[in-house]
Order: structure tokens, then C-alpha cells, then sequence
């Protein structure tokens, strides 16, 4: 494969171009951990005490290593592509995730990467604005859910004018103090609990049914969000040679308070454990545990928009067009109307949570970052390797139809 002409439509990305010339809108070590480790703790991670108990306690303790692992060797993947395609020429600024794909699979490859993307993003701040109507129609229900979705998508049309990444250093910083407070307070009440009540006595070590089975598999999948955000955080990064390194401690503590978290809480209610583990506490703590949470989340949701709104700069923005900047203003506010539209009418969080976890995250975590590395590396692979990765490339296909499937299921069927 040989360098793309130099007038390539990808050759200014939006996503780097608008950075580099400025060290100072470059992030830094601690900054890119921040960013990746806040983009990684969501709603999501609420759901983990109720995906063990689609599974068992010890299904639990294989499954979240074994995700990890496989998420791990999918962003490996894909960043080992990126620097071979460096190495043959390729800048930069073309080596996106969907500049990727065009080159490895033409428009084809451009198309698929692009609408995974960012139905998985826009799937992602759905499901922010779902729990945020729910808290706050437990908080006050004199207003309908879809009046607090509209409040929140008024906030986020300002918040999501931030175009520069670094510029959400700030809000990263914040919900990282709010993830804290509301882990902390969550497993404090747990352990609490466990101390004074002992394990429930329905606990499973295994759950061999297959129907709840891709439960499990599309919210874990789901609660390491972040790795949508991974290229783009490499990119604006001050020091890449140093990313591999926060993405391993990123990931190694993900999956330790992702494990214990779930663990744990499905120790404390077992069977009768909730899809929001929120909804299995009682008193003054859970409206200030939700209220938390909700902060957090308005925090997170423009860091959640970003990739695909500076996608779409690129794709139906000239950068030579005098009215740029109103287009781009444009551009946020149709996104945020149009996750807002969806939430308000597809009030449904485990269901939205199971969508996107399924089809979008196994997609973009593991299934295409291995298809990309055997289009560039098939030569000089082993057969062992070689073939490895294919039957991997396979498994996450039928795993993610799967996952998907019972998720549709449950949200028609309500289960």
C-alpha cells in the first residue's frame, strides 16, 4: 500500500488540524488520562451489579477480564495499524478512525466506520438524557420526562460549542471527582450492607441461560465506553509515544472497579438486583447519589459528541467556506436535537444501553480494529496468528448480532 496523493480530502482533519500548530491546545500525560478514564465511567458502570446477575459471580469474574482483554487487543490493533500506515507516508491528520477504514477499504470501509461511530456516540448521549429524565421525574414529577429531556439538550447545545479537545479538560476534571464521589458513596453503602445484612442468600456462580447471557456482554461492553474516544486522544496528545502506557493503566483500573463494583452489588441483592443499582438503595442517599450522577453526566456529554460532530466539520464543512463556523454551530445543534428526539421517544435505558453495547462498541472495540490489522499485516502474519484473529473477527460478529437481537427483544417485549 502507497501514500495517498497529497491533495487527499482527508489530508486536514479537523480533529488535529486546528491543534497542531499549538503546543499549548496539546494535552499532556495526565490530561489524556483524565480524558480517557472519564469517557470510560458513564451510566454505564451503574448497570455492572445487573449484568452479574445475568450471569453469576463467577461467570462475572471470567467475563469483565475476558472483555477487557479483548478490548485491549482490539485498540492495540488499531494503533499498531495507525503507526504502520505512518510509517508508509500516510500524515497524521488522514489517520482518524474513518480515515483508517477509506484506506484500508475505500468508501466502503469510510461509510461503515463513519455510521458505527456515531450511532454509537449519539446512542451513548441518548441513553444520558433517558437517565437524566428519570432522575429528574423521581426528583419532582409535576413536569413529563420529555420536559427535563428538552432542558437537558438546551444545556448541551451550549456545552457542545467546546471545539477543541483539550478545551474539555475542564469538564473531564470534574466528572472524574464526581465518578469518585458517587463510586465511593455507592460502595461504601454496599459494603455497609453486605456487613450488616451478609450476601443475599439467591446468589448464582453461574447462570447458564442463554437468554440473559448477551445482558451481560452489551453493558460491560457498554460501561468501557471510551474506547470510541482513543484515536482522537492520541491525536491531540502532547507525547503519544507515551499513549499505549495510559491506555494499559486505563484499562487494568477500568476492569478492577468495573469487576469489584458489580461483584459486589450483586453479593448485596442478588436476584432482586435492578438494572441501575440506584433503584436497590433506599433513603436521602440515592437523590444525592442520582443528582451526582446527573452533573457528571452533563459533563461527559460533550466529550461523548465530539468525535462526531468533528466528523461531520469534515465531511459537509468546506474549510475555505466563509459561513464555517455557522455551519459547525449548526451541525451541533442538529445532533443534540436529534439525540434529544430519540430519547424523548425511546425512553428506554436498558435497552438503549444493550443497542449500543452490541453492535456498536463490539464493533468499533474489537471487530473492525482486527479486520484492519489483517487487510494491512496478512503477509508476514503467522497461520497461527493469522487465523486467530479470524475466528475472533468471527465470534465478535455473531456475539455483537446476538447481543444486539436480545436487546431489541427486551425493549419491545419490556423485560
Amino acid at each position: 500500500m502507497t501514500k495517498q496523493s497529497a491533495d487527499d480530502e482527508w489530508a486536514s482533519h479537523p480533529i488535529i488540524s486546528r491543534a497542531a500548530p499549538l503546543l499549548s491546545t496539546k494535552s499532556s500525560v495526565a490530561v489524556t488520562f483524565i480524558n480517557l478514564v472519564k469517557s470510560m465511567f458513564g451510566a454505564g458502570f451503574l448497570a455492572l451489579p445487573y449484568a452479574v446477575r445475568n450471569i453469576g459471580y463467577i461467570g462475572g469474574l471470567v467475563g469483565v477480564p475476558l472483555l477487557t482483554i479483548c478490548i485491549e487487543l482490539g485498540i492495540r490493533c488499531l494503533l499498531r495499524v495507525k503507526r504502520e500506515l505512518r510509517v508508509r507516508g500516510y500524515r497524521d491528520e488522514e489517520l482518524t478512525y474513518a480515515g483508517i477504514g477509506r484506506i484500508l477499504l475505500g468508501k466502503v470501509g469510510l461509510v461503515a466506520v463513519l455510521i458505527t461511530l456515531a450511532v454509537g456516540q449519539l446512542g451513548t448521549c441518548a441513553a444520558y438524557i433517558i437517565f437524566t429524565q428519570q432522575t429528574m421525574t423521581q426528583f419532582y414529577d409535576g413536569l413529563p420526562g420529555w420536559a427535563y429531556g428538552i432542558m437537558m439538550a438546551s444545556l448541551q447545545m451550549l456545552l457542545c460549542q467546546i471545539r477543541v479537545l483539550d478545551g474539555l479538560r475542564w469538564t473531564s476534571a470534574v466528572g472524574c471527582v464526581l465518578v469518585l464521589l458517587i463510586f465511593t458513596t455507592i460502595y461504601i453503602y454496599n459494603l455497609h450492607s453486605l456487613g450488616k445484612e451478609g450476601a443475599s442468600a439467591d446468589l448464582v456462580p453461574f447462570d447458564g441461560r442463554v437468554r440473559y447471557f448477551p445482558r451481560f456482554i452489551g453493558i460491560v461492553t457498554f460501561a468501557i465506553e471510551g474506547i470510541t474516544m482513543v484515536l482522537p486522544l492520541e491525536a491531540a496528545m502532547r507525547e503519544p509515544k507515551y499513549f499505549m502506557t495510559v491506555v494499559d493503566g486505563s484499562l487494568v483500573a477500568c476492569a478492577i472497579v468495573l469487576l469489584t463494583f458489580g461483584e459486589l452489588g450483586y453479593m448485596v441483592y442478588g436476584d432482586a438486583t435492578n438494572d441501575m443499582i440506584t433503584q436497590n438503595m433506599s433513603g436521602a442517599i440515592v437523590q444525592i447519589v442520582d443528582g451526582l450522577l446527573m452533573v457528571n453526566l452533563i459533563f461527559t456529554f460533550p466529550i461523548q459528541m465530539f468525535p462526531v460532530t468533528e466528523i461531520l466539520d469534515k465531511e459537509f464543512v468546506p474549510r475555505d467556506s466563509s459561513h464555517r463556523e455557522l455551519w459547525r454551530t449548526l451541525i451541533r445543534i442538529v445532533c443534540v436535537s436529534a439525540v434529544s428526539t430519540f430519547a424523548i421517544l425511546v425512553p428506554s435505558l436498558g435497552g438503549t444501553l444493550g443497542i449500543m453495547g452490541g453492535f456498536c462498541f463490539i464493533f468499533i472495540g474489537v471487530l473492525f480494529p482486527v479486520l484492519f490489522f489483517l487487510i494491512l499485516f496478512e503477509e508476514i502474519l503467522s497461520s497461527c496468528k493469522f487465523w486467530g484473529l479470524i475466528v475472533l473477527a468471527i465470534i465478535a460478529s455473531s456475539v455483537s448480532m446476538l447481543v444486539t437481537v436480545n436487546a431489541i427483544i427486551d425493549t419491545v417485549s419490556g423485560d
